[in-house]
């Protein structure tokens, strides 16, 4: 543990000074022994960011790198390291997996190299971490060493582009004063800066007057002049202008394309009218006298249904049906039309004419009032009024086994504390409201 500090020390200290620190044996044994650390994936997780490699020939091409940790597991670590190519400056990302040993040293692995790498991790400070590995062969021997060391900390970047000038004004501080004795490099580096921007300038010049010169004014008349408007609320009409004419100057070339086409092809039209065209027939549904709508309901015969006419206004009729001592319901008519439908329990009372517009105390007759609406709508035919009642007399009286028959689809009686309140208007078949799609 004695030289794993005195590495750490030594190594921040080069940092902080500027020396050099790539000068490192390709065995470095005294480096490499394994230490004791009390380390878990737990003080890993998270983002940290690189500010320091040695030596710095290993990817030497990347920039703004950082390290992504997640805990997936006891002492066990993904990782993404995130970096740009200085070269092209185009985003890429290395994925990996940690595992951390008993002695406090890591082994990670490179998915897509698949190459296991031994190193070992120092908490210097809760924001700063190093990572410090030996390589006695392969790739790092060959480069001149087998030794680095990486240093990650909490701090972000502060900006992609002046990593390089931060890392180098950060390496120039003095460590006892803190004394800015590199300001003439710095005057130096911005004078050159300065001096780029001055020379793209000058590009831009000699760019523009390259540019040729329209031969003539433009013959924009007076509407050049809305141009030079100065009040923010009008600055839009000259563009919208513009566009006006380009949408008219479309319009107009559009126009003489069709008279043309037309021309070629002129439509023929007969010039007799016939006097035996087809009428509409005039609905009278709701006009249907009152004996003949007697005749229509008393023919209808459906299995546990009785009804009754009532006329309590002289014309239309009101159907008091009952359904099998299940419910009751209330039809009334405009002729042979269904204006209204009331639903209600076996034991509520329909004798008023008020209770026709009172809806039922009960949720699940109200839900079956709401179908037979719905139905009432679907089953509407002014040409064809009788069968329409008579579709929809058939398809309420499927409402008699309604607390006896489970649904189709779930084959369940109770669903939300409702039985199969949904009936199908063509197969009548019982179906929960939130089984029927």
């Amino acid at each position: 543990m004695f030289h794993f500090c005195i590495l750490t020390i030594l190594t921040l200290g080069n940092l902080v000074s500027g020396q050099d620190t790539t000068n490192f044996d390709g065995t470095c044994p005294e480096y490499c022994e394994p230490v004791e650390l009390n380390i878990t994936s737990d003080m890993l997780t998270g983002v940290w960011f690189l500010q320091y490699f040695i030596p710095y020939y290993y990817e030497v091409n990347a920039k703004c790198m950082y390290l992504n940790n997640t805990e997936i597991g006891e002492n066990q670590l993904n990782f993404e390291r995130p970096f740009r190519d200085t070269d092209t400056n185009e985003p890429t990302s290395i994925f990996g997996e940690t595992d951390f040993e008993s002695d406090g040293s890591i082994i990670y692995k490179l998915i897509e190299l698949g190459l296991p790498i031994e190193s070992q991790y120092v908490v210097v400070t809760p924001e700063l971490i190093v990572e410090i590995a030996c390589h006695e062969c392969g790739f790092y021997e060959k480069k001149g060493s087998g030794f680095y060391a990486k240093i990650y900390t909490r701090l972000p970047f502060p900006s992609c582009d002046l990593l390089d000038y931060a890392i180098d004004t950060l390496s120039t501080l003095s460590a006892e004063n803190n004394s800015t004795k590199d300001e003439p490099t710095f005057l130096l580096e911005l004078q050159d800066a300065l001096s780029v921007v001055d020379t793209n300038f000058k590009n831009v010049e000699s760019s523009i007057n390259v540019l040729n010169v329209p031969s003539g004014p433009l013959t924009l008349g007076n509407t050049g002049y809305l141009n030079h408007e100065a009040d923010p609320d009008r600055q839009a009409a000259y563009t919208e202008l513009v566009n006006s004419y380009k949408w008219y100057e479309k319009t107009h070339l559009y126009s003489a394309l069709a008279n043309t086409m037309l021309s070629h092809n002129s439509l023929k039209r007969s010039l007799f009218s016939s006097s035996n065209k087809r009428r509409l027939i005039t609905p009278s549904a709701h006009i249907a006298p009152p004996r003949l709508v007697d005749q229509i309901i008393s023919s209808m015969n459906v299995n546990n249904m009785t009804i009754k006419i009532y006329r309590p206004f002289a014309t239309n009729a009101f159907l008091h049906i009952n359904l099998s001592r299940v419910l009751k319901a209330a039809i009334i008519l405009r002729g042979l039309m269904i204006e209204w439908v009331t639903v209600k329990g076996f034991n509520e009372t329909l004798d008023n004419v008020d209770d026709h517009w009172v809806e039922s105390r009960y949720a699940v007759f109200r839900k079956i009032q709401d179908h037979a609406h719905c139905a009432m709508l679907h089953f509407y035919s002014p040409t064809f009024a009788e069968l329409a009642i008579r579709s929809f007399i058939t398809w309420f009286g499927s409402y008699s086994n309604i607390f006896s028959e489970p649904c189709k689809k779930c084959e369940k009686f109770l669903l939300n504390n409702l039985p199969p309140t949904y009936r199908d208007f063509r197969s009548l078949e019982p179906f929960h409201e939130e089984c029927r799609h």
